[in-house]
C-alpha cells in the first residue's frame, strides 16, 4: 500500500515539474523574430517570421502582391491553414402544395360555392393569411365564447393583511410623493396653468417657449457639470502621476519589443524642399528615440523630386516575463486603476 502511495506521489511530482519547466520556458526563453520591408511608390512588400525554441513554434506573415498569407506551425502542424469547403450546396426545400381531398372540396364548396381548384389550394394552404373579417365569420367557427367580466384584483378581499414591512414601504412611498409635490413648480407649468384658466393662446405660446429654455438650461447644466468634473480629474495629482507612469511603461514596452538590429536604406523626397527638411528632422528624432545608428540605416533626402523608397531588414527578441512584469505594474498601480475606473464610467 505504501509503495502504491509513493508511486502516485512520484507521478504527481513529475507532472508538476513538467508544468513548472514549461512555465519557465515560456517565461524566460525569448521569442526571436526577423523580417524585411520594402515600401515605394509602386509596391509594398513585407515579411515577418518568428520562432520559439527554434523548432516547436514558428510564425510567418507575408504581404506581397496585395495578398496576405500567414501560418502558425506547432511541431510542424500549421494550425492557421484555411479549410476548403468541399461540401456540395444543399438543395432548397420546396414546400409541397396542400392536399385537398374530395371530402374537403365538398365541404368548402358548400360554404363558398363552387370555386377553382387553385383557389381551394390557396385557401387551405398553411401560409395563407385570413383577414379579420373572415376570421370573425361564423362560417369559420361555430364556437361562441361568452363574455366574462374579469374583476380587478384590488377589489377582491383575500383576507390576508399587509405585513409590517409592507405598511412601512407604503408609508415611505406616501411621504416621498408628498415631498415631490412640495418641490418648486417650474415657471413654464405656472404659465401653462394661467393659460388654461384664462384660455389665452399667447400665454400658451409663452409657456412652450419658457419650457424650451428650461430644457436647454438643464442640458447645459449637465454639460457644464461634466466639463467641471473632467477638469478636476485632469488637474488632480493622482491623474498626473497616472499619465506619467502610463507613458513611462508604454515607452519601456516599445523599447523592449523594438528590433535590436536594423539595416537598410531610406530615400525620400517631398513636393517642397522645406517639407523634405522637416521630414528629415523627424527621422533624426526617431533615430535618437529608438537608438538607431545612422550608419546602419542610411537616409538619403531628395529636395528636387517627390519619391519614397524604403528598404529595411530587422531582427529582435521578446521576453514574455518582461511583458508580464510591465502589465502587472500597469494593472496594479493605484493611480492608474483610479484613472481607468473614472474613464470607464
Amino acid at each position: 500500500m505504501l509503495s502504491v502511495l509513493l508511486l502516485i506521489l512520484k507521478i504527481i511530482g513529475i507532472i508538476l515539474l513538467v508544468i513548472l519547466g514549461l512555465a519557465l520556458l515560456i517565461l524566460f526563453v525569448p521569442i526571436f523574430y526577423k523580417g524585411n520591408i520594402h515600401y515605394s511608390d509602386e509596391e509594398f512588400v513585407t515579411h515577418l517570421g518568428a520562432h520559439w525554441l527554434l523548432f516547436p513554434v514558428r510564425f510567418l506573415v507575408t504581404y506581397e502582391n496585395d495578398e496576405l498569407t500567414k501560418s502558425l506551425r506547432i511541431f510542424g502542424i500549421n494550425i492557421l491553414r484555411e479549410k476548403k469547403d468541399k461540401s456540395e450546396p444543399k438543395q432548397k426545400y420546396e414546400k409541397p402544395l396542400a392536399d385537398v381531398s374530395y371530402e374537403n372540396e365538398l365541404a368548402l364548396e358548400a360554404i363558398y360555392g363552387k370555386e377553382s381548384d387553385e383557389y381551394l389550394v390557396n385557401l387551405v394552404d398553411d401560409d395563407n393569411e385570413f383577414s379579420e373579417k373572415e376570421m370573425l365569420d361564423p362560417k369559420f367557427t361555430s364556437v361562441d365564447y361568452p363574455e366574462i367580466d374579469v374583476p380587478d384584483m384590488k377589489d377582491i378581499d383575500t383576507g390576508i393583511k399587509d405585513s409590517r414591512w409592507t405598511k412601512i414601504k407604503k408609508k415611505f412611498k406616501r411621504k416621498k410623493e408628498q415631498e415631490e409635490t412640495k418641490k418648486k413648480i417650474p415657471l413654464s407649468r405656472k404659465i401653462r396653468g394661467a393659460a388654461f384658466r384664462r384660455k389665452s393662446k399667447t400665454l400658451a405660446t409663452l409657456s412652450n417657449s419658457v419650457k424650451a429654455v428650461e430644457s436647454a438650461m438643464k442640458k447645459l447644466q449637465v454639460v457644464f457639470e461634466k466639463i467641471r468634473e473632467y477638469i478636476e480629474f485632469i488637474n488632480s495629482k493622482s491623474t498626473r502621476r497616472a499619465f506619467k507612469k502610463m507613458v513611462s511603461i508604454v515607452k519601456k514596452v516599445i523599447k523592449h519589443v523594438f528590433p535590436t538590429k536594423i539595416h537598410g536604406k531610406n530615400e525620400f523626397g517631398m513636393s517642397e524642399p522645406h517639407l523634405t527638411g522637416q521630414a528629415l528632422g523627424g527621422v533624426a528624432i526617431a533615430y535618437d528615440m529608438f537608438d538607431v545608428d545612422p550608419e546602419d540605416v542610411e537616409t538619403i533626402p531628395h529636395f528636387e523630386k517627390e519619391m519614397i523608397d524604403v528598404r529595411l531588414e530587422y531582427k529582435g527578441h521578446i521576453f514574455v516575463v518582461v511583458l508580464l512584469y510591465y502589465f502587472a505594474r500597469f494593472m496594479l498601480d493605484p493611480d492608474i486603476r483610479k484613472t481607468m475606473k473614472f474613464l470607464n464610467k
